[in-house]
């Protein structure tokens, strides 16, 4: 039998039917995060990206995934093969553009992409423990409330540049200063135009705000998370992330937040809130997506779950 990336479409669900069921995701970026949720739940299912299944004629990307279930729409013969084969994609910006996303068996995330999922307080706490000797009982809510307020005062600047690229993706003809590309935001920022589209885009508040209104759009986390694209605001939250950490011990030290026992004693040098010398932002972001244990990721798993 061929291996399922090489099947058709009848194949691929009956495969899934009979063997294990199957989510397939927009790229290579997905597939590690969906396989440690899907292990973590103990369970038994593949992950394919859309642009290795011959049903998508090998297309990335969430037409990719809606060409495959669309495909398999077309072989079920009536069986309701949302028990056995999941389509997830970014919700990006096709819900503001009025995408067609009601396809059987698409799962379409609540915010941009995945990786907005973790713009959260809660990650806090778990980069502190692994970056520095801090244990998890010392970390309480007030650092992490700290950190997590100075960040997003940070990630505010991420509003309006996103209104822009957001208003050009629905308004074709709109002359935009910022669009959804690059993928880096610090790509963006490199461009020597951005300066000056920077002063630009301020002479465009008044028009944005009225833009964002038609959506119920506010400057706030919510907000951000629903119209930045996922990448450009989990760099900026890791780059913003990693400043607060090397100023934890200093916040110590000061009897900012709860002193650790070295700061107790004065032997600042030995503070707990240290960060590790080997640490880097590659790093700090390797161990942001690994871990799947956040709640904002639990209705993916409740969803998942409902494979068979």
């Amino acid at each position: 039998m061929s291996h399922p990336l090489q099947m058709t479409a009848d194949e691929l669900l009956n495969e899934a039917i009979m063997s294990t069921p199957i989510i397939i995701v927009e790229g290579n970026d997905d597939i590690s995060i969906y396989e440690n949720i899907i292990y973590s739940l103990d369970m038994d299912i593949e992950v394919y990206a859309s642009e290795n299944l011959k049903i998508s004629d090998n297309t990335a990307g969430c037409i990719g995934v809606k060409n495959s279930l669309k495909a398999i729409k077309l072989y079920s013969n009536g069986i309701d093969y949302k028990k056995y084969i999941l389509g997830i994609i970014d919700r990006d910006a096709s819900v503001f553009i009025g995408d067609n996303n009601n396809i059987e068996g698409l799962f379409v995330l609540k915010y941009y992409s995945i990786e907005s999922h973790y713009i959260t307080k809660e990650i806090i706490p778990f980069i502190i423990n692994h970056v520095t000797k801090a244990s998890l009982k010392s970390i309480d809510d007030n650092i992490s409330n700290i950190i997590f307020d100075k960040i997003l005062i940070k990630l505010n600047d991420l509003y309006y540049l996103s209104l822009e690229a957001l208003k050009n993706a629905c308004e074709s003809e709109y002359e935009s200063l910022f669009r959804y590309e690059p993928d880096s935001i610090n790509g963006i920022r490199k461009n020597s135009n951005f300066e000056e589209n920077r002063i630009k885009l301020k002479e465009k508040l008044e028009e944005l705000d009225s833009f964002a209104q038609s959506f119920n759009l506010s400057k706030n986390l919510d907000s951000l998370l629903l119209i930045v694209k996922g990448k450009w605001i989990l760099e900026d939250f890791i780059f913003e992330l990693n400043n607060e950490l090397n100023n934890i011990s200093t916040l110590c030290k000061n009897n900012h937040i709860r002193q650790c026992q070295y700061c107790i004693n004065e032997t600042y040098e030995k503070c707990l809130y240290k960060m590790n010398s080997r640490n880097e932002i590659k790093n700090i972001k390797r161990l942001i997506l690994n871990n799947v244990n956040i709640s904002e990721l639990d209705y993916i798993r409740d969803r998942i779950q409902e494979l068979t």
